[in-house]
């Protein structure tokens, strides 16, 4: 899970197109993450089927990342609407639970200090 705080993102981050923006921190997220984290056969991001310049971005930063880490097989990704798919819809809910954890509104999520990895983007200057 990467979080980022997008109030402390530079002035260019904002004037990025939504495909754009998505596909700079999914590859932000994959240079870091263990490379068995990478190894499944599908990504799906909560989306609308149509929305194809968002899954063309994303497939775009994914694939070069992963190519560059040296995997040549790289997940397929598409868009599906997370009310469709329990696993887009427990995503979102540890999402949220970690965003009210970091904020210190709430205690972090029991049993799950140990299975979640939490990047937080830092912009340097």
């Amino acid at each position: 899970m990467l979080l980022v705080d997008k109030r402390e993102l530079p002035a260019a981050f904002t004037r990025l197109r939504e495909p754009v923006f998505y596909g700079a921190f999914l590859k932000h997220l994959l240079t870091r993450v263990p490379l068995s984290v990478v190894g499944v056969k599908r990504l799906l991001i909560d989306g609308e089927k149509k929305e194809e310049t968002l899954v063309r971005a994303m497939r775009l930063a994914m694939s070069t990342t992963l190519r560059a880490r040296g995997i040549e097989r790289t997940p397929i990704l598409r868009a599906e609407p997370a009310h469709q798919w329990d696993g887009l819809q427990v995503a979102d809910m540890l999402a949220g639970a970690v965003v009210e954890w970091e904020t210190g509104s709430r205690d972090y999520p029991v049993g799950l200090r140990n299975r979640l990895q939490i990047h937080r983007y830092r912009v340097f200057n």
